[in-house]
């Protein structure tokens, strides 16, 4: 992994955002969104293995 920052809030968080924005759920959406944003919060505590 090259430990970049993704387009996740463009792509998958957008789609969250509209779904909330019209009451629409979009929970897998809203889940991915979590996780990446998670792992690219965490860059430095990851390691190569």
């Amino acid at each position: 992994m090259f430990k970049r920052q993704t387009e996740i809030m463009t792509l998958n968080g957008a789609v969250a955002e509209y779904g909330k924005q019209y009451g629409i759920p979009t929970p897998a959406c809203d889940f991915i969104t979590k996780q990446v944003l998670c792992m690219q919060a965490n860059y430095d505590k990851q390691y190569e293995g």
